[in-house]
């Protein structure tokens, strides 16, 4: 078997990228191939930042972080994508200091405009996770007021049309998930992870972490002879201490799925 460079010289040092606002807890990092949308809960200097967000545009060097203009109410915990045709498309979280779970749904065209009503969920939802399937936000799990955790999925577009979704194979609330190719979904919630096969819409149980994880940061990757590997890092794995520890997962034989411990994070952080 190929060995990779990732297991000839170890993983990658994390780095760090500052911007100009300083945003702790709950980021919402959401990026395509030409934009970094950056948004979080609170900042010393700012503290109405959960209402702000700021964009990195990856096409127009040097690269700089730019305001957005700001969310039109204060949230923790949305949720959301960057869609096909470029508009950010952002789903329910907590609204302060209302104290309101939200069903609401706005979009945003780019760097240069403005949030617009994009849709009312079917239920109200912090912590929920989302892909992109099929040109539409699928929004999954979460907490609602009324129903508690859930495993309720629903799909929404920029225009406003939300449909229901599959139900997840359990109840879900700051799970992470990722898209592993055109017809699979990988999710993770606390220890236990799923393969989701998008054109059947079937669950099927994955590989047990070797960490319990919840408000944690995930993400897919190639490596050098091609095949993938999932990334996950950081979160609370019991009570409210965050963890430094990371694992990976890779896809490279589908017959011998296990996590692997990675290098410790430079901080303790969740939701990268």
């Amino acid at each position: 078997m190929q060995q990779s460079s990732r297991e000839r010289t170890g993983p990658r040092d994390f780095k760090k990228f500052v911007y100009p606002t300083r945003l702790q807890f709950n980021l919402n990092i959401l990026f395509s191939a030409k934009l970094v949308l950056i948004a979080g809960r609170f900042s010393p200097s700012v503290p109405d930042v959960t209402s702000s967000a700021e964009g990195l545009d990856l096409s127009e060097p040097p690269l700089t972080c730019n305001p957005l203009e700001n969310y039109p109410m204060t949230v923790t915990y949305p949720t959301g994508g960057l869609m096909p045709n470029g508009e950010i498309l952002l789903c329910g979280g907590y609204q302060s200091p209302e104290g309101v779970t939200l069903d609401v749904c706005f979009s945003n065209a780019g760097l240069s405009s403005s949030w617009t009503p994009a849709g009312t969920m079917a239920n109200r939802r912090i912590g929920a996770t989302s892909a992109i399937i099929d040109g539409k936000l699928w929004v999954t799990g979460g907490r609602s007021p009324s129903a508690g955790e859930l495993v309720a999925t629903e799909f929404v577009d920029t225009s406003g049309t939300v449909t229901p979704g599959p139900d997840l194979p359990e109840a879900m609330v700051y799970a992470c998930l990722v898209q592993i190719d055109a017809s699979t979904i990988f999710i993770m919630h606390q220890a236990n992870t799923y393969f989701f096969d998008i054109p059947t819409q079937a669950w099927t149980p994955g590989p047990t972490m070797a960490t319990s994880r919840r408000d944690f940061g995930c993400g897919v990757m190639t490596d050098s002879d091609g095949s993938l590997f999932v990334v996950a890092a950081g979160g609370y794995p019991t009570g409210s201490t965050l963890t430094d520890t990371t694992e990976f997962l890779s896809l490279r034989d589908p017959a011998a799925l296990a996590w692997v411990a990675g290098k410790k994070l430079k901080l303790h952080t969740d939701i990268i």
